[in-house]
């Protein structure tokens, strides 16, 4: 009898149980979509920064966003950019310098992204500094990037400091 009974348990939890891998899988799916349209919007952005396409890289923030750059670059002032319009002088003066970007490391968690985003650009050759890694901490939503800090990382900063000491002594 015990046997009998284990198998209507069996039969009846099975479907249910099937039911729920199903609608596991199912709620799994716009997340994977939702990290191929961050990862979409990213690239896009990127390639936009390094070909000098000003508006094309501002067509990817929000109206709204906000960049900041820890520490402040030479000529960003505080280094603190709110809205398209102040962030566009600061995507101009990387199109006028040749800059490169590079995102390595991305980690899509819903709407943030973290990565290592590795800067270059004629200034920083001419001092001998192939890059500046930054820590990039970036929020995307409705499909545009609202913001991110670059914080420039501990080892980049020292490589910086050395060139520049290097370069004062010349």
């Amino acid at each position: 009898m015990a046997n009998h009974k284990s198998r209507q348990i069996f039969w009846f939890t099975t479907p249910f149980f099937l039911l729920l891998i199903m609608l596991s899988g199912i709620s799994c799916q716009p997340a994977v979509n939702e990290t191929a349209a961050v990862e979409s919007i990213l690239q896009g952005f990127i390639e936009a920064l390094n070909a000098g396409d000003v508006e094309g890289a501002l067509a990817f923030l929000a109206d709204d966003a906000v960049v900041q750059l820890i520490p402040p670059p030479e000529p960003a002032g505080d280094g603190l950019f709110t809205g398209k319009e102040e962030i566009r002088v600061w995507y101009e003066f990387q199109a006028e310098g040749n800059s490169s970007n590079e995102l390595s490391n991305v980690r899509i968690n819903g709407d943030q992204v973290t990565a290592l985003i590795s800067f270059s650009d004629e200034g920083l050759k001419q001092m001998g500094v192939d890059f500046i890694d930054n820590e990039w901490v970036a929020t995307v939503k409705d499909g545009k990037i609202q913001g991110y800090p670059a914080t420039v990382t501990e080892a980049s900063m020292e490589k910086f400091m050395a060139a520049l000491a290097a370069a004062q002594t010349e």
